[in-house]
């Protein structure tokens, strides 16, 4: 696999890692991620 550099094959493998567990988990990875993703705004700072 060509991830440009060794960094980006580190990314690579989180988000393949992610997208793994998702599955087995029966989880959509991208409707996790926008749920998450929309209600950072919404959290304490402090949190």
């Amino acid at each position: 696999m060509f991830a440009g550099s060794h960094r980006g094959g580190e990314l690579a493998a989180i988000i393949y890692s992610f997208v793994a567990t998702c599955k087995l988990q029966n989880i959509d990875p991208y409707k996790w991620l926008d749920y998450v993703l929309r209600r950072i705004p919404d959290q304490p700072e402090d949190n």
